[in-house]
């Protein structure tokens, strides 16, 4: 939770980093002094950045935190920025337009290898290990899954048109998207899904287990779990709930990408149980499930 502070560094630019944090105490101050303009900017702006600094060192960062949530603060903090430059630039005894050129140079080096990093995520398994930290393997490795899918569906095991579930629904979004399929797909990871506020998207779109049960009971399925970090080993929360969806899960294939960084798991699930019909849960031990795993 400490690094999200030096995340939000590099995401806005130190230089206008570091512009925005004075900004928001000008605004602060100035309020205080009697200034409307600057109270509003500075309640809108303090509310909408200083909560995520605050509670990040004591949060899940991976699960409940996400970059970009502060930049609704950062638009407000925007209306003031030229009046603290100029503030500065006197203070400094540079000239205003000078600062502000070296400002946005800094800006656009910033901003410039940042989507640097994103496009070299489509070459994720290209680039050496040591350097990876420049890209995100959040956006890599999607076409190979949903290629592996396409094949698993191609065999003639399932039907053309029988459902793909994903145990998370960035999973789903990439297979949907790769597949180019737009309904079938399903996720089972509701609460994951709400905490990144996506859970009421995907109920309208019915694409949660209750869709998945309720339009496609006793079908069968094709399933794919992406295997969690460092044991790589299935969720047995997940599993425990394909036992509990499904009359028989049987494993097929695993798939493995950038020397071992990612892998996943893909299953046939058969017999899809109506809604109504769950089995007791396991407790999450594997010992539970073996009437269920194959």
């Amino acid at each position: 939770g400490l690094v999200y502070v030096f995340e939000q560094v590099v995401w806005t630019t130190p230089l206008i980093f570091i512009l925005l944090a004075m900004t928001l105490w000008r605004c602060i101050v100035r309020g205080i002094e009697g200034s409307d303009p600057h109270a509003f900017v500075a309640i809108f702006a303090g509310a909408n950045t200083l909560p995520f600094f605050v509670l990040s060192p004591w949060m899940d960062h991976g699960a409940a935190f996400t970059a970009h949530w502060p930049v609704l603060g950062y638009i407000y903090l925007l209306v003031f920025l030229p009046e603290t430059l100029s503030a500065l630039a006197r203070r400094l005894g540079l000239s205003a337009p000078r600062l502000f050129r070296t400002v946005a140079g800094s800006g656009m080096l910033f901003v410039s290898v940042l989507f640097l990093g994103l496009t070299l995520s489509a070459f994720y398994g290209d680039i050496p290990r040591e350097l990876r930290l420049l890209a995100t393997d959040r956006m890599a490795g999607w076409s190979a899954v949903g290629d592996r899918v396409t094949a698993l569906r191609e065999s003639g095991e399932w039907r053309a048109d029988a459902p793909v579930v994903a145990n998370e629904y960035y999973l789903a979004t990439q297979i949907a998207f790769t597949t180019r399929r737009t309904q079938g797909v399903y996720a089972l990871d509701m609460d994951r899904a709400r905490i990144m506020g996506r859970r009421a998207q995907l109920e309208i779109w019915d694409l949660f287990e209750e869709g998945l049960r309720r339009t496609h009971a006793h079908e069968d399925a094709l399933v794919v779990i992406e295997l969690d970090a460092p044991e790589r080993q299935p969720d047995l929360t997940a599993v425990n709930r394909l036992c509990e969806i499904f009359e028989k899960v049987r494993f097929i294939d695993d798939l493995e990408l950038f020397d071992g960084e990612r892998r996943y798991a893909f299953y046939s699930g058969e017999r899809i149980r109506p809604l109504g019909t769950d089995l007791p849960p396991s407790g999450g031990d594997l010992h539970g499930l073996r009437s269920c795993l194959d």
